[in-house]
């Protein structure tokens, strides 16, 4: 079954059909799949890879922040930008959001930092709060059991400059499948 043909070319009805094989609950699958072939670009290689990152983040991060923690880190996203001189900071809006910043350009590092000092999960010092990221992140969700020992681990592997550790920390996060964001 041909995925994506040598030149590029998504056969979108094969990806589906490989995709659903043996899932439930895929009726927002055909969107999620035309979305991310739509926005994938560049070489074969390059558009396989899009592919599989879009594909993999709409499935494993389907679920979503409450709208309380939406409008804060919203909030935070759109003054931190403010405060930073950030222009175009509504390219990391969605992607932000989801889980789907890959990338860990200057702005968005910037960004990222500027929020999380703002939700006070780290303090000036670059000190991980557990107390104020666990009564955010706990609003609206269940399942919690895993989310210390997720959270200890994310923490314990941080490094680098406030900036760096605050992307790691973000990646690390949406990238373990204890605790879904």
């Amino acid at each position: 079954m041909d995925l994506i043909s040598c030149d590029g070319t998504v056969h979108e009805a094969n990806f589906f059909a490989f995709i659903a094989d043996g899932h439930n609950n895929m009726e927002q699958l055909p969107a999620v799949t035309k979305g991310c072939v739509d926005v994938a670009s560049g070489t074969p290689e390059e558009r396989a890879f899009q592919l599989y990152r879009c594909m993999f983040a709409q499935h494993k991060f389907e679920a979503k922040f409450t709208k309380r923690q939406e409008k804060i880190i919203l909030t935070y996203f759109e003054a931190c930008a403010s405060d930073l001189g950030i222009k175009e900071y509504l390219k990391y809006k969605s992607s932000g959001m989801s889980g789907q910043q890959t990338v860990s350009d200057e702005d968005f590092l910037k960004l990222l930092n500027c929020v999380f000092h703002r939700v006070e999960f780290f303090d000036c010092d670059g000190k991980f709060s557990m107390d104020n990221f666990v009564e955010f992140i706990t609003d609206g969700h269940n399942n919690l059991e895993q989310l210390p020992a997720v959270v200890k681990a994310c923490v314990g592997a941080l490094k680098g400059t406030p900036e760096e550790q605050s992307f790691q920390f973000y990646r690390c996060m949406f990238s373990q499948d204890q605790f879904k964001i």
